[in-house]
């Protein structure tokens, strides 16, 4: 008699993708609303120095959307390198 075996299925499950990172635009009233601030103050007081004020509200602005850029970026290496390990540890499993 002939002896035949099946193999063993076992299931080895492969990591997920990083999910996609929603992309974060620049908040239209963060720019408007310091130039609208200091448009009033410069009506009221004159002063050139209240026109500095138009100008922080955008770089803050604009700084903050950077800053959101990179660590977004940072994210998605960080996922990108545990899914590369959790690879490596399948290809590990398959050749066992």
């Amino acid at each position: 008699m002939l002896a035949w075996s099946m193999p063993i299925r076992t299931s080895i499950p492969l990591p997920a993708r990083p999910a996609p990172q929603r992309r974060r635009g620049l908040s239209v009233a963060a720019l408007l609303a310091p130039l609208l601030m200091a448009g009033v103050l410069w009506a009221m007081t004159r002063s050139p120095l209240s026109l500095v004020f138009a100008a922080a509200g955008p770089l803050a602005a604009a700084a903050t959307w950077f800053e959101a850029r990179r660590a977004t970026r940072r994210e998605l290496a960080g996922a990108a390198l545990e899914r590369a390990a959790a690879l490596r540890r399948v290809r590990e499993q398959l050749a066992e």
